[in-house]
């Protein structure tokens, strides 16, 4: 079952934590896409709401979050996707507790189109549990059926000016020392480019204010940030946002 897998993450893989009876231990029941059951994704540029029940197979928890993580389909083989609201709190669950959680993202275009499918992947982290006094992490999967090609365009944008933000990625990715980050705006405006970790907390803002038209460039330092997968977002005062990750490995 696509919806079920999980698969190493983190300092301690799932499937050690899973085999702990005294920890908590996620994974997927069911999910629906705009309210639909199994649901599908016609266009690219549209947000979706997503709405996932979790079920906790193993021993109570506390402090349980699902952080919807965002994946660049121009490096990956099956397409990406962009987070628009990525953080579930599902707070404390009891043994076989379902527990549902709700997510927004939007398709790139950079899959396959019609027929495929589109990956989603989801950490979750488990508050104070430990495994052998480590924090341990889950990554879960669901596979969403694509069933169209079309680029959603909204307030009468016209399909081929329909992007009116591109958030570049990140160079050289993955970042020992320093990284740059591209941005394009279709006219001057206000945005703001920010950097967090896996579970939405901001950790640095890297640049914010009022910006031309056109590409821009945004470097930064990153000696200071541990070793792991970071995300990167951009805000603009029209309240569109867009995020992407990278990695830091010294």
């Amino acid at each position: 079952n696509p919806a079920n897998r999980s698969f190493f993450w983190g300092r301690v893989n799932a499937y050690t934590a899973l085999s702990k009876p005294t920890v908590p231990g996620l994974g997927i029941t069911d999910y629906k896409i705009d309210g639909v059951d199994k649901g599908g994704l016609n266009y690219s540029n549209k947000v979706y709401s997503i709405d996932v029940t979790f079920k906790n197979y193993m021993a109570a928890g506390s402090g349980i979050q699902v952080q919807l993580l965002p994946i660049d389909g121009s490096v990956t083989q099956e397409g990406g996707y962009s987070v628009k609201q990525g953080t579930a709190v599902l707070g404390s669950m009891s043994s076989q507790q379902l527990t549902a959680g709700s997510f927004q993202f939007t398709r790139d275009g950079t899959d396959n189109g019609a027929g495929s499918q589109l990956p989603l992947y989801f950490a979750v982290s488990y508050g104070t549990s430990t495994v052998e006094g480590t924090k341990y992490y889950d990554t879960l999967r669901i596979d969403v059926n694509i069933t169209g090609d079309g680029i959603f365009v909204t307030k009468g944008v016209k399909e081929e000016n329909s992007n009116l933000l591109q958030l570049g990625t990140t160079y050289p990715n993955p970042v020992s020392l320093d990284g740059t980050i591209t941005f394009e705006l279709a006219k001057q405006g206000y945005a703001k480019l920010s950097v967090s970790d896996v579970l939405g907390r901001t950790i640095n803002v890297l640049s914010e204010g009022v910006f031309d038209g056109g590409n821009h460039r945004i470097h930064f330092d990153a000696r200071t940030l541990e070793n792991g997968i970071y995300i990167y977002k951009l805000e603009t005062a029209d309240g569109f946002v867009m995020t992407k990750r990278f990695v830091v490995v010294h």
